[in-house]
């Protein structure tokens, strides 16, 4: 669905016409019943950081994406931007409070020329505001206006979770995300699904390769074991876009 918010991975994979759809948000852990990721994170397991990754299409450089998580007064914001080539620059904040529970989403940027944006504020348990974002037929405009409910984690903010949660073998996380770029919510699963020995810049490190089943396609992530835990790779099934950290 080539109108969905744009991620790093699902940014490149629209910008490319490979018709990617953005996984879903909100976090529950082994259960039927969605929990919030606050309760799933151990204490001081989420550290303020900053991220750059290189963007690859079949293994030549396209881009980066630049990403940084911080402390504020009550919560955390979250900063990202993305640039590749002639076909995409974007910059995306979200602010949370102390639980991750999503206050705003803002995004502004162009794909292939078109502007896209999306602004979204939560109030009383509803998030609304309204997303314009790229689709086959030219920019679409999502009016937005719905519940947010307490275990509902932003889906940009998935790749910035995942080096926090508690990884061991065979841990399964079933997760329920909210997509600001259609206001919909959606379930999806993380599974570590062993390890693999990843090399970035001549440097072998050991991860966990984890697994995102419920979009229309598949991602996976590779995890450092070891800590401070870093996302180091992701792939996108089907698609030549690797994503990979710009130093090990």
């Amino acid at each position: 669905k080539e109108d969905r918010v744009l991620r790093p991975g699902v940014t490149i994979a629209v910008a490319l016409g490979l018709g990617y759809a953005a996984p879903p948000h909100g976090l529950s852990a082994q259960s039927p019943a969605p929990r919030a990721v606050a309760d799933l994170i151990p204490p001081n397991g989420l550290a303020t950081r900053r991220d750059s990754f290189t963007v690859l299409v079949q293994g030549v450089e396209l881009g980066w994406i630049q990403s940084s998580l911080e402390r504020t007064a009550d919560g955390y914001r979250y900063q990202e931007r993305t640039r590749l080539g002639q076909f995409v620059e974007q910059d995306t904040e979200v602010t949370t409070d102390e639980r991750l529970r999503t206050r705003a989403i803002t995004q502004t940027g162009k794909v292939q020329g078109e502007e896209t944006r999306i602004g979204l504020a939560v109030d009383g348990g509803r998030i609304r505001g309204s997303a314009v974002t790229p689709g086959p037929g030219g920019p679409r405009t999502v009016e937005i206006d719905t519940v947010m409910t307490e275990a509902a984690l932003d889906d940009n903010l998935i790749q910035t979770v995942l080096p926090a949660l508690p990884w061991d073998t065979d841990t399964t996380f079933q997760l329920t995300t909210f997509s600001s770029g259609s206001g919909e919510s959606h379930p999806v699963t993380l599974t570590n699904q062993g390890r693999d020995v990843v090399e970035i810049g001549g440097r072998e490190t050991e991860c966990y390769r984890i697994r995102l089943e419920g979009g229309d396609q598949q991602v996976t992530f590779w995890v450092t074991v070891s800590g401070p835990r870093r996302l180091m790779r992701i792939v996108i099934a089907n698609s030549p876009v690797e994503i990979v950290r710009a130093s090990p």
